[in-house]
Protein backbone atom coordinates (compact mmCIF):
# COMPACT_ATOMS: atom_id res chain seq x y z
CA UNK A 1 0.00 0.00 0.00
CA UNK A 2 1.10 2.95 -0.79
CA UNK A 3 0.29 6.71 0.53
CA UNK A 4 -1.67 9.14 -1.99
CA UNK A 5 -2.03 13.23 -1.19
CA UNK A 6 -5.14 11.83 0.62
CA UNK A 7 -3.25 10.51 3.39
CA UNK A 8 -2.47 6.81 4.40
CA UNK A 9 -6.08 5.82 5.12
CA UNK A 10 -7.96 6.61 2.24
CA UNK A 11 -6.74 3.24 0.43
CA UNK A 12 -9.10 2.09 -1.61
CA UNK A 13 -8.54 -1.46 -2.71
CA UNK A 14 -9.85 -4.90 -0.95
CA UNK A 15 -8.24 -5.67 2.68
CA UNK A 16 -5.60 -7.87 2.16
CA UNK A 17 -6.78 -10.04 5.36
CA UNK A 18 -10.10 -10.65 3.99
CA UNK A 19 -8.43 -11.54 0.35
CA UNK A 20 -9.42 -15.87 0.12
CA UNK A 21 -6.87 -18.67 -0.38
CA UNK A 22 -6.94 -20.49 -3.43
CA UNK A 23 -9.05 -23.04 -1.53
CA UNK A 24 -12.93 -22.98 -3.45
CA UNK A 25 -15.98 -24.51 -1.86
CA UNK A 26 -17.32 -28.73 -2.60
CA UNK A 27 -21.03 -29.37 -2.35
CA UNK A 28 -22.20 -32.76 -2.63
CA UNK A 29 -25.70 -34.26 -2.91
CA UNK A 30 -26.17 -38.07 -3.89
CA UNK A 31 -24.35 -37.61 -7.76
CA UNK A 32 -25.15 -34.12 -8.03
CA UNK A 33 -22.44 -32.03 -6.94
CA UNK A 34 -21.42 -27.91 -7.15
CA UNK A 35 -17.29 -27.03 -7.48
CA UNK A 36 -17.10 -22.72 -6.65
CA UNK A 37 -14.33 -20.17 -5.71
CA UNK A 38 -14.37 -18.69 -1.63
CA UNK A 39 -16.69 -15.99 -3.34
CA UNK A 40 -19.55 -18.53 -4.73
CA UNK A 41 -18.88 -17.91 -8.19
CA UNK A 42 -18.36 -19.96 -10.67
CA UNK A 43 -15.81 -19.73 -13.80
CA UNK A 44 -15.98 -22.09 -16.90
CA UNK A 45 -11.97 -22.10 -17.41
CA UNK A 46 -11.64 -23.71 -14.30
CA UNK A 47 -13.09 -27.01 -12.89
CA UNK A 48 -16.22 -25.66 -11.57
CA UNK A 49 -20.13 -25.71 -12.14
CA UNK A 50 -23.05 -27.54 -11.23
CA UNK A 51 -22.90 -31.33 -12.07
CA UNK A 52 -25.81 -33.09 -12.55
CA UNK A 53 -25.59 -36.90 -13.81
CA UNK A 54 -21.84 -36.34 -15.20
CA UNK A 55 -22.63 -33.10 -17.36
CA UNK A 56 -21.89 -29.20 -16.22
CA UNK A 57 -25.71 -27.73 -16.65
CA UNK A 58 -24.03 -24.59 -15.05
CA UNK A 59 -20.37 -23.33 -15.95
CA UNK A 60 -20.48 -19.62 -15.19
CA UNK A 61 -22.20 -17.76 -12.25
CA UNK A 62 -20.79 -14.64 -11.38
CA UNK A 63 -22.47 -12.28 -8.97
CA UNK A 64 -22.35 -8.57 -9.64
CA UNK A 65 -23.77 -5.29 -7.75
CA UNK A 66 -23.53 -1.99 -9.88
CA UNK A 67 -21.45 -4.60 -12.54
CA UNK A 68 -18.28 -5.20 -9.95
CA UNK A 69 -17.41 -8.06 -7.78
CA UNK A 70 -18.09 -7.52 -4.22
CA UNK A 71 -15.55 -7.99 -1.76
CA UNK A 72 -15.04 -11.42 -0.12
CA UNK A 73 -15.65 -11.35 3.78
CA UNK A 74 -15.95 -15.46 4.19
CA UNK A 75 -17.16 -18.63 3.29
CA UNK A 76 -18.14 -21.87 4.35
CA UNK A 77 -19.73 -25.32 4.41
CA UNK A 78 -22.70 -25.09 6.65
CA UNK A 79 -23.16 -29.53 5.52
CA UNK A 80 -21.40 -31.62 2.96
CA UNK A 81 -24.60 -30.22 0.64
CA UNK A 82 -24.92 -26.96 1.99
CA UNK A 83 -22.38 -23.52 2.47
CA UNK A 84 -22.92 -19.60 3.25
CA UNK A 85 -20.53 -17.13 1.12
CA UNK A 86 -20.59 -13.30 2.80
CA UNK A 87 -19.30 -10.96 0.96
CA UNK A 88 -19.58 -6.78 1.14
CA UNK A 89 -20.37 -4.20 -1.62
CA UNK A 90 -17.39 -2.53 -1.77
CA UNK A 91 -18.12 0.62 -3.44
CA UNK A 92 -20.41 3.14 -1.11
CA UNK A 93 -20.63 7.30 -0.31
CA UNK A 94 -17.30 8.19 0.33
CA UNK A 95 -15.62 5.02 -0.14
CA UNK A 96 -17.43 3.39 2.58
CA UNK A 97 -19.32 -0.55 2.38
CA UNK A 98 -22.92 0.13 2.18
CA UNK A 99 -24.39 -3.29 1.85
CA UNK A 100 -23.71 -6.96 3.04
CA UNK A 101 -24.56 -9.89 0.92
CA UNK A 102 -25.40 -13.04 2.26
CA UNK A 103 -25.53 -15.94 -0.14
CA UNK A 104 -27.28 -19.29 0.77
CA UNK A 105 -26.46 -22.13 -1.18
CA UNK A 106 -27.83 -25.90 -1.47
CA UNK A 107 -28.09 -28.45 -3.94
CA UNK A 108 -31.01 -30.99 -4.17
CA UNK A 109 -31.65 -33.86 -5.93
CA UNK A 110 -30.90 -32.62 -9.53
CA UNK A 111 -30.93 -29.29 -8.07
CA UNK A 112 -29.18 -26.24 -6.89
CA UNK A 113 -31.08 -23.12 -4.67
CA UNK A 114 -29.38 -19.84 -4.05
CA UNK A 115 -30.68 -17.30 -2.28
CA UNK A 116 -28.85 -14.02 -1.91
CA UNK A 117 -29.96 -11.78 0.91
CA UNK A 118 -28.95 -8.01 0.51
CA UNK A 119 -28.65 -6.01 3.85
CA UNK A 120 -27.89 -2.17 3.86
CA UNK A 121 -25.71 -1.20 7.04
CA UNK A 122 -25.09 2.17 5.64
CA UNK A 123 -27.09 5.52 6.35
CA UNK A 124 -27.95 6.22 2.56
CA UNK A 125 -30.33 4.65 0.71
CA UNK A 126 -29.14 2.10 -1.92
CA UNK A 127 -29.94 2.24 -5.18
CA UNK A 128 -28.45 -0.10 -8.25
CA UNK A 129 -28.49 -4.02 -9.23
CA UNK A 130 -27.85 -7.32 -8.61
CA UNK A 131 -27.35 -9.73 -11.65
CA UNK A 132 -25.48 -13.04 -12.48
CA UNK A 133 -23.32 -13.67 -15.03
CA UNK A 134 -24.85 -16.64 -16.24
CA UNK A 135 -24.07 -19.81 -18.95
CA UNK A 136 -24.66 -23.05 -19.72
CA UNK A 137 -21.73 -25.46 -21.71
CA UNK A 138 -22.96 -29.25 -20.89
CA UNK A 139 -19.39 -30.40 -21.18
CA UNK A 140 -18.73 -33.68 -19.58
CA UNK A 141 -17.38 -33.92 -16.26
CA UNK A 142 -13.96 -35.50 -17.52
CA UNK A 143 -13.36 -32.71 -20.23
CA UNK A 144 -14.07 -29.99 -17.02
CA UNK A 145 -11.77 -32.45 -14.34
CA UNK A 146 -9.18 -32.98 -17.58
CA UNK A 147 -8.55 -29.03 -18.50
CA UNK A 148 -10.09 -30.03 -21.74
CA UNK A 149 -13.45 -28.10 -21.61
CA UNK A 150 -13.54 -24.88 -23.81
CA UNK A 151 -14.20 -21.46 -21.29
CA UNK A 152 -16.03 -20.32 -24.31
CA UNK A 153 -18.45 -23.13 -25.40
CA UNK A 154 -21.10 -21.66 -24.00
CA UNK A 155 -24.79 -22.03 -25.69
CA UNK A 156 -26.96 -19.65 -26.27
CA UNK A 157 -30.30 -18.85 -24.19
CA UNK A 158 -33.30 -20.96 -25.31
CA UNK A 159 -35.53 -19.14 -23.78
CA UNK A 160 -37.15 -16.61 -21.37
CA UNK A 161 -39.44 -14.84 -19.68
CA UNK A 162 -39.57 -12.78 -16.44
CA UNK A 163 -39.28 -15.16 -14.09
CA UNK A 164 -37.21 -18.17 -16.21
CA UNK A 165 -34.20 -18.86 -18.47
CA UNK A 166 -33.63 -21.80 -20.12
CA UNK A 167 -30.53 -23.77 -21.97
CA UNK A 168 -30.93 -26.46 -24.00
CA UNK A 169 -27.91 -28.47 -25.62
CA UNK A 170 -27.25 -28.95 -29.50
CA UNK A 171 -27.98 -32.50 -31.04
CA UNK A 172 -31.23 -33.70 -29.94
CA UNK A 173 -30.11 -34.88 -26.35
CA UNK A 174 -33.26 -33.65 -24.70
CA UNK A 175 -30.77 -31.97 -21.95
CA UNK A 176 -30.76 -28.45 -20.75
CA UNK A 177 -30.83 -25.97 -17.93
CA UNK A 178 -33.46 -23.99 -16.28
CA UNK A 179 -33.49 -20.91 -14.12
CA UNK A 180 -36.04 -19.95 -11.87
CA UNK A 181 -36.22 -16.85 -10.37
CA UNK A 182 -38.28 -16.04 -7.44
CA UNK A 183 -38.21 -11.89 -8.65
CA UNK A 184 -38.75 -10.54 -12.23
CA UNK A 185 -35.75 -10.77 -13.87
CA UNK A 186 -34.36 -8.52 -16.67
CA UNK A 187 -31.61 -9.53 -19.28
CA UNK A 188 -28.51 -7.19 -18.99
CA UNK A 189 -26.19 -7.72 -21.80
CA UNK A 190 -26.73 -11.40 -21.16
CA UNK A 191 -26.68 -11.46 -17.25
CA UNK A 192 -29.95 -11.65 -15.46
CA UNK A 193 -30.91 -8.68 -13.30
CA UNK A 194 -32.36 -7.40 -10.78
CA UNK A 195 -33.08 -3.38 -9.38
CA UNK A 196 -32.73 -3.38 -5.97
CA UNK A 197 -33.78 0.14 -3.60
CA UNK A 198 -32.85 -0.22 -0.13
CA UNK A 199 -33.43 2.25 2.49
CA UNK A 200 -31.05 2.31 5.28
CA UNK A 201 -31.36 -0.74 7.73
CA UNK A 202 -33.67 -2.77 4.97
CA UNK A 203 -32.93 -5.83 3.45
CA UNK A 204 -33.86 -7.70 -0.05
CA UNK A 205 -33.66 -11.16 -1.39
CA UNK A 206 -34.08 -13.23 -4.53
CA UNK A 207 -34.05 -16.91 -4.60
CA UNK A 208 -32.76 -18.59 -7.64
CA UNK A 209 -33.29 -22.66 -8.84
CA UNK A 210 -31.03 -24.28 -11.66
CA UNK A 211 -32.18 -27.47 -12.33
CA UNK A 212 -31.47 -29.64 -14.92
CA UNK A 213 -33.44 -31.01 -18.40
CA UNK A 214 -32.90 -34.58 -18.59
CA UNK A 215 -34.75 -36.45 -21.95
CA UNK A 216 -36.58 -33.09 -22.69
CA UNK A 217 -37.76 -33.39 -18.40
CA UNK A 218 -36.97 -30.92 -15.94
CA UNK A 219 -35.44 -33.18 -13.08
CA UNK A 220 -37.52 -31.59 -10.51
CA UNK A 221 -36.26 -31.46 -7.04
CA UNK A 222 -37.29 -33.28 -4.01
CA UNK A 223 -37.55 -29.78 -2.59
CA UNK A 224 -39.42 -27.62 -5.38
CA UNK A 225 -39.34 -23.22 -4.40
CA UNK A 226 -42.43 -22.67 -2.54
CA UNK A 227 -43.38 -26.40 -2.35
CA UNK A 228 -42.86 -29.24 0.56
CA UNK A 229 -40.29 -31.64 0.80
CA UNK A 230 -40.40 -35.03 -1.31
CA UNK A 231 -39.32 -37.75 1.52
CA UNK A 232 -36.58 -36.56 3.93
CA UNK A 233 -34.52 -33.45 3.15
CA UNK A 234 -30.51 -33.92 2.74
CA UNK A 235 -30.32 -32.58 6.46
CA UNK A 236 -32.77 -34.58 7.59
CA UNK A 237 -31.42 -37.70 6.07
CA UNK A 238 -27.63 -36.86 7.57
CA UNK A 239 -29.12 -35.98 11.35
CA UNK A 240 -30.87 -39.45 10.87
CA UNK A 241 -27.27 -41.20 9.88
CA UNK A 242 -25.54 -39.39 12.53
CA UNK A 243 -27.70 -40.37 15.39
CA UNK A 244 -27.92 -44.08 14.11
CA UNK A 245 -24.30 -44.32 13.62
CA UNK A 246 -21.83 -45.72 16.82
CA UNK A 247 -20.71 -43.33 19.17
CA UNK A 248 -17.10 -43.65 20.06
CA UNK A 249 -15.43 -41.74 23.79
CA UNK A 250 -11.65 -41.67 24.09
CA UNK A 251 -9.58 -39.67 25.75
CA UNK A 252 -7.70 -39.10 22.44
CA UNK A 253 -9.29 -36.12 20.85
CA UNK A 254 -8.05 -36.92 17.91
CA UNK A 255 -9.38 -40.15 17.58
CA UNK A 256 -12.85 -38.70 18.13
CA UNK A 257 -12.69 -35.89 15.42
CA UNK A 258 -11.40 -38.20 13.20
CA UNK A 259 -14.63 -41.12 13.74
CA UNK A 260 -17.04 -38.16 13.62
CA UNK A 261 -15.84 -36.61 10.34
CA UNK A 262 -15.50 -40.31 8.57
CA UNK A 263 -19.00 -40.73 9.68
CA UNK A 264 -19.77 -37.02 8.41
CA UNK A 265 -18.06 -38.28 5.15
CA UNK A 266 -19.90 -41.56 4.56
CA UNK A 267 -23.09 -39.59 5.06
CA UNK A 268 -22.45 -37.50 2.43
CA UNK A 269 -21.44 -40.10 0.02
CA UNK A 270 -24.33 -41.88 0.28
CA UNK A 271 -26.41 -42.31 -2.91
CA UNK A 272 -30.01 -43.12 -2.62
CA UNK A 273 -31.55 -44.59 -5.77
CA UNK A 274 -34.93 -42.83 -6.92
CA UNK A 275 -35.97 -46.12 -8.28
CA UNK A 276 -35.31 -47.56 -4.68
CA UNK A 277 -35.10 -45.11 -1.86
CA UNK A 278 -34.88 -47.19 0.70
CA UNK A 279 -32.02 -48.88 -1.07
CA UNK A 280 -28.89 -46.40 -0.10
CA UNK A 281 -25.29 -47.59 -1.80
CA UNK A 282 -22.22 -45.49 -1.47
CA UNK A 283 -20.16 -43.52 -4.14
CA UNK A 284 -16.44 -43.88 -4.47
CA UNK A 285 -15.53 -40.42 -3.93
CA UNK A 286 -16.30 -36.61 -3.84
CA UNK A 287 -16.62 -34.50 -6.14
CA UNK A 288 -15.64 -36.60 -9.33
CA UNK A 289 -16.76 -39.83 -8.62
CA UNK A 290 -19.96 -39.54 -6.70
CA UNK A 291 -21.35 -42.68 -9.24
CA UNK A 292 -21.48 -46.52 -7.77
CA UNK A 293 -18.27 -48.39 -8.40
CA UNK A 294 -18.23 -52.29 -8.05
CA UNK A 295 -14.70 -52.24 -6.79
CA UNK A 296 -14.78 -48.79 -4.26
CA UNK A 297 -18.17 -49.44 -3.05
CA UNK A 298 -17.92 -52.72 -2.03
CA UNK A 299 -14.19 -51.99 -0.15
CA UNK A 300 -16.12 -49.38 1.46
CA UNK A 301 -18.94 -51.29 2.60
CA UNK A 302 -16.98 -54.15 4.34
CA UNK A 303 -14.90 -51.37 6.34
CA UNK A 304 -17.73 -49.95 7.65
CA UNK A 305 -20.10 -53.10 8.74
CA UNK A 306 -19.56 -52.09 11.93
CA UNK A 307 -21.06 -48.45 11.46
CA UNK A 308 -24.07 -49.89 9.15
CA UNK A 309 -24.38 -53.61 7.59
CA UNK A 310 -27.32 -52.18 5.53
CA UNK A 311 -24.59 -50.15 3.58
CA UNK A 312 -22.97 -53.29 2.67
CA UNK A 313 -26.46 -55.17 1.61
CA UNK A 314 -27.66 -52.61 -0.06
CA UNK A 315 -24.56 -52.54 -2.18
CA UNK A 316 -24.78 -55.89 -3.03
CA UNK A 317 -28.10 -56.11 -3.91
CA UNK A 318 -27.48 -53.37 -6.60
CA UNK A 319 -24.45 -54.59 -7.98
CA UNK A 320 -26.57 -58.12 -8.38
CA UNK A 321 -29.38 -56.54 -9.91
CA UNK A 322 -27.39 -54.63 -12.55
CA UNK A 323 -24.80 -57.73 -13.06
CA UNK A 324 -23.86 -58.96 -16.38
CA UNK A 325 -25.94 -61.36 -18.28
CA UNK A 326 -24.26 -61.36 -21.69
CA UNK A 327 -21.23 -61.00 -24.03
CA UNK A 328 -20.43 -56.61 -25.09
CA UNK A 329 -17.04 -56.49 -26.33
CA UNK A 330 -17.63 -52.40 -26.08
CA UNK A 331 -19.18 -52.52 -22.43
CA UNK A 332 -16.80 -55.97 -21.49
CA UNK A 333 -20.43 -56.76 -20.07
CA UNK A 334 -20.51 -60.57 -19.20
CA UNK A 335 -22.60 -63.28 -17.94
CA UNK A 336 -22.28 -62.93 -14.54
CA UNK A 337 -19.51 -60.34 -13.99
CA UNK A 338 -20.15 -57.17 -11.37
CA UNK A 339 -19.53 -53.93 -12.70
CA UNK A 340 -17.00 -51.44 -12.71
CA UNK A 341 -18.73 -48.01 -12.91
CA UNK A 342 -22.28 -46.68 -13.33
CA UNK A 343 -22.14 -43.13 -15.62
CA UNK A 344 -24.88 -41.33 -16.52
CA UNK A 345 -23.95 -39.63 -19.67
CA UNK A 346 -27.30 -38.95 -21.95
CA UNK A 347 -29.38 -41.18 -19.71
CA UNK A 348 -33.17 -39.59 -18.83
CA UNK A 349 -32.99 -40.55 -15.46
CA UNK A 350 -30.88 -40.08 -12.23
CA UNK A 351 -31.86 -44.03 -11.32
CA UNK A 352 -28.61 -46.49 -10.88
CA UNK A 353 -28.36 -48.23 -14.12
CA UNK A 354 -30.24 -45.79 -15.82
CA UNK A 355 -26.74 -44.43 -17.55
CA UNK A 356 -23.99 -46.32 -18.80
CA UNK A 357 -22.50 -49.32 -17.33
CA UNK A 358 -18.77 -50.21 -17.77
CA UNK A 359 -18.11 -54.01 -16.80
CA UNK A 360 -14.00 -53.84 -17.18
CA UNK A 361 -12.71 -54.60 -13.87
CA UNK A 362 -10.58 -57.85 -12.87
CA UNK A 363 -11.54 -57.25 -8.62
CA UNK A 364 -14.71 -56.40 -8.31
CA UNK A 365 -16.91 -60.20 -9.05
CA UNK A 366 -14.26 -61.92 -6.46
CA UNK A 367 -15.29 -58.54 -4.16
CA UNK A 368 -18.40 -59.25 -4.41
CA UNK A 369 -18.32 -62.75 -3.04
CA UNK A 370 -15.65 -62.30 -0.54
CA UNK A 371 -18.24 -59.36 0.98
CA UNK A 372 -20.94 -62.23 1.03
CA UNK A 373 -18.85 -64.34 2.62
CA UNK A 374 -18.27 -61.43 5.26
CA UNK A 375 -21.52 -61.39 5.82
CA UNK A 376 -22.32 -64.45 6.43
CA UNK A 377 -19.20 -65.06 8.75
CA UNK A 378 -20.52 -61.82 10.91
CA UNK A 379 -24.13 -64.00 10.87
CA UNK A 380 -25.89 -60.82 9.47
CA UNK A 381 -28.70 -60.65 7.23
CA UNK A 382 -29.15 -64.24 6.88
CA UNK A 383 -32.29 -64.46 4.41
CA UNK A 384 -30.10 -61.70 2.61
CA UNK A 385 -27.51 -63.40 2.21
CA UNK A 386 -29.21 -66.77 1.02
CA UNK A 387 -31.23 -65.14 -1.53
CA UNK A 388 -27.75 -63.41 -3.15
Amino acid sequence: MTESDDGPLNFRSESASLLPGGSGVTLVEESSFCLSDAFGDMDPSRPAGLFVGDLRILSRWRLALNGSSPEFLGSGEVDPFAAVFVQRHRFGPGGESQLLIVRTRELLHGAMRETITLRNIGALQFDGSLSFDVGADFADLFAVKEGRARADAGVPRDSADDRSWRYRHDGGSGRGTELWFSEPVTDLAGAAAFSVRLAPGDEWDVTVDVAAILGGQRVEPTHPCGGLWRGLSPGQRLRRWRSEAPVVDSDSVALVEAVRRSIDDLGALRIFDPEDPERVVIAAGAPWFMTLFGRDSLLTSWMTLIVDPELAVAVLRTLARLQGDKVDPVTEEQPGRILHEVRFGDAVSLALGGGSIYYGSIDATPLFVMLLGELRRWGLVEDEVAAL
